[in-house]
């Protein structure tokens, strides 16, 4: 077990230890045993080692971003002539009163 883990786990009591244990189990599973230490840095950096947070710096770490390619079109969509009637909102500029 790493040994910021094993620190970690010694500061931590009962349900959150369990979550901790289960989260270190879930990181180890996944394959990624080389993120254990610089998931909990990183949470310690963000300022808070609760396993919430611990876990997020984790998805951060091991999931890579992921963008979508832009939409190619085959065709350009038509210019609508959209002209909206925005006088309606006159009524709120003015308090009520016609104008």
């Amino acid at each position: 077990m790493p040994k910021l883990w094993q620190e970690y786990l010694k500061s931590v009591r009962g349900s959150e230890r369990k979550s901790a244990l289960m989260l270190l189990s879930e990181i180890i599973t996944d394959g990624n045993d080389y993120l254990c230490d610089d998931v909990l840095e990183m949470a310690n950096e963000y300022g808070s080692l609760d396993i919430d947070n611990i876990r997020q710096c984790y998805i951060w770490c091991s999931k890579p971003e992921h963008h979508p390619k832009p939409l190619e079109l085959s065709t350009q969509p038509p210019l609508l002539n959209y002209q909206p009637d925005l006088s309606v909102y006159d009524e709120l500029t003015t308090g009520g009163e016609a104008v």
